[in-house]
């Protein structure tokens, strides 16, 4: 994928927008400012397309893990923090 498509859909959606990526880059402690961000990357479908990712990565592993003959404590892990993924919710609120 080039750089752009692996940009998070909040940065994506509008380019010109530069507002979300300052305030990643001038790592704010504002607790409002950080809230705002979160919700914004919330409305932009980012945290959705993340664990979507997340989920194609996770299928691909434990493909190439089968590949390799298998390893039962490794896909636990795997199946471990797929759930934790799957069940957090962005520190602004519910998804």
């Amino acid at each position: 994928a080039s750089r752009s498509q692996r940009r998070p859909s909040a940065l994506r959606r509008s380019p010109s927008d530069s507002q979300l990526l300052h305030i990643l880059k001038k790592r704010t402690e504002s607790e409002p400012i950080k809230r705002y961000a979160v919700e914004h990357m919330q409305a932009c479908g980012s945290f959705d397309y993340t664990r979507a990712e997340l989920g194609r990565l996770k299928h691909e592993v434990l493909l190439e893990v089968e590949r390799l003959g298998g390893h039962e404590e490794l896909v636990s892990l795997l199946e471990y923090l797929d759930r934790q993924v799957r069940t957090s919710e962005p520190a602004g609120g519910g998804a």
